[in-house]
């Protein structure tokens, strides 16, 4: 469900990450592979975060850490983020990863819910309807209209919407 690249889809020679010194080396002295250490951006917190709670962009920021600390799970780009949440607390300062995100809770049970059928622009109707199931994006709920008392289904397109089946 999320498209971002991470560390396993990134290809070997991709450059953009940084190869530098981990000390000093004093001029004229050869330069060993212990002196060297790779890095690369990630998506870090920038303060506390807890579990359920929907990512807001500048909760973030891209920080370099040591490539032999990131695993094929790590982010590294901070678009894509809305729409999802938290299932564990971040530190500030940790790196967020695709195992710590789930789509966003949109609809509540007993939230009205506008269903839209049909195919806009030629035709399109909209009815509003009581959520009775929790809902994330693209997920199926059952819904109730409260005049007729009649359940239908309907697929979550964002906050409080959703289309028919």
């Amino acid at each position: 469900f999320f498209k971002q690249k991470t560390a396993y889809e990134i290809p070997k020679r991709d450059w953009s990450s940084d190869v530098c010194s981990s000390d000093l080396v004093p001029a004229g002295q050869i330069v060993q592979s212990t002196d060297i250490a790779e890095t690369r951006q990630v998506v870090i917190a920038t303060g506390n975060l807890t579990p359920g709670q929907p990512l807001r962009p500048d909760a973030f920021k891209l920080d370099r850490l040591d490539a032999e600390k990131i695993t094929r799970t790590h982010l590294f780009d901070l678009s894509g983020l809305e729409g999802f949440e938290l299932t564990r607390p971040l530190r500030a300062g940790e790196a967020l990863r695709s195992t710590d995100l789930r789509p966003a809770l949109l609809v509540k049970k007993g939230d009205q819910v506008n269903l839209i059928v049909g195919r806009p622009p030629e035709f399109m109707i909209s009815v509003k309807l009581e959520a009775l199931q929790d809902g994330r994006l693209n997920e199926q709920i059952k819904l109730r209209n409260p005049e007729s008392g009649t359940t239908l289904s309907g697929i979550i397109t964002g906050k409080g919407a959703a289309r028919g089946l």
